[in-house]
């Protein structure tokens, strides 16, 4: 939950996720939404920020399919909980 920013390579790690899952297994995740967290001081040392159709493109061309991605917010942020399946 909310450690892809931290991925060195967030393509290759969905992809590599991808290929250890089960077929019909799924991943689940959650992430804080890029414009919730461009102004905060952590974000400038070696972070990636996403929005949610980066996630999704990423999750595609890793060969996730049936990809779900509703939004939620708490009192700090918005945030994005994805699911794919292989």
């Amino acid at each position: 939950m909310n450690s892809i920013f931290y991925w060195k390579n967030a393509p290759q790690a969905l992809a590599e996720t991808w290929r250890v899952l089960e077929e019909g297994g799924r991943l689940v995740m959650c992430f804080t939404r890029k414009r919730c967290r461009e102004d905060r001081e952590f974000t400038r040392h070696g972070v990636t920020l996403y929005e949610e159709d980066q996630v999704q493109q990423m999750m595609e061309a890793a060969g996730f399919h049936a990809i779900e991605m509703p939004h939620a917010s708490d009192r700090h942020r918005e945030f994005v909980c994805v699911a794919g399946t292989k």
